[in-house]
């Protein structure tokens, strides 16, 4: 996504690549980059299909929801969720800054079938074939507020 403009009442805002915005997309985030890349190895009726679904790195900002910097998207949600993140205005804690940006994410799937004549055929497929672990978004559904998901986030 080269751009993502959203203009609100004469001022345009940049998102591709932020959190935002997060009253049209349900808050879940627009990153720049995204690619379901595939390769297919097809013999005498059987079909072996390997694909990787890449999902890039994005901010969890939101400048259409005033969230202009990490420090302020982060402290902006309930303090229930992951301990106080910041008192008074004070700089957030240096151990929540892993969690300024939603990291890359790649999950590799792999489809196979067999035709056994011109009716009979089956299939599988395996999602996520290497097990690998979404980032942690804190500014999602179920990332912040009063829904902490994973209490091992916590810092201490």
């Amino acid at each position: 996504m080269f751009e993502y403009i959203l203009a609100v009442q004469g001022t345009t805002f940049q998102l591709a690549g932020t959190h935002g915005p997060s009253g049209v997309s349900g808050d879940t985030g627009n990153p720049k980059d995204r690619g379901t890349p595939a390769v297919t190895w097809e013999k005498a009726g059987a079909t072996l299909t390997l694909s990787e679904n890449y999902t890039g790195p994005f901010s969890i900002t939101d400048p259409s929801a005033g969230l202009t910097t990490c420090e302020i998207a982060l402290s902006s949600s309930g303090t229930s969720a992951y301990g106080v993140r910041s008192v008074g205005g004070a700089p957030l804690a240096p151990q929540w800054y892993p969690y300024w940006d939603v990291h890359k994410f790649v999950a590799t799937n792999l489809c196979a079938s067999y035709a056994l004549n011109d009716h009979l055929s089956f299939h599988g497929s395996v999602t996520n074939l290497f097990n690998a672990t979404a980032p942690v978004d804190l500014r999602t559904y179920g990332g912040g507020a009063g829904l902490a998901y994973d209490a091992a986030l916590e810092p201490t």
